[in-house]
């Protein structure tokens, strides 16, 4: 599930993603692969490492907070940086609309 808006700028039948600023991400896998992977019964597939690196990347462009799903890994409660757990959210990251204060320049063709 990769999922923002249409390029009418509405994403039916989510009402919160709307105008590009909300968005879903698949979580990264630990093969690579583009497989949908569900965090909630497949914990030690998820590359926390990489799904990190993603999210700070994610920080500088200006989001601020996620939503996504409390696992245990190695008999621990392991959420990702930045994020509450949220439910029906195992199987995607929910970049949120609060706090985001984009942080870019944008660069018009002449």
């Amino acid at each position: 599930m990769n999922r923002f808006t249409s390029k009418n700028g509405t994403a039916i039948p989510s009402v919160s993603h709307v105008n590009g600023i909300v968005g879903d991400l698949r979580y990264l896998r630990k093969d690579k692969t583009i497989a949908p992977l569900y965090i909630n019964t497949n914990p030690n597939q998820l590359d926390i490492e990489r799904q990190e690196k993603l999210i700070d990347a994610l920080v500088k462009f200006g989001y601020k907070t996620f939503l996504s799903y409390s696992i245990t890994i190695n008999n621990k409660p392991f959420m990702l940086k930045n994020s509450s757990h949220y439910a029906d959210h195992h199987h995607h990251l929910h970049l949120n609309k609060q706090g985001y204060n984009s942080n870019y320049i944008e660069i018009k063709e002449k």
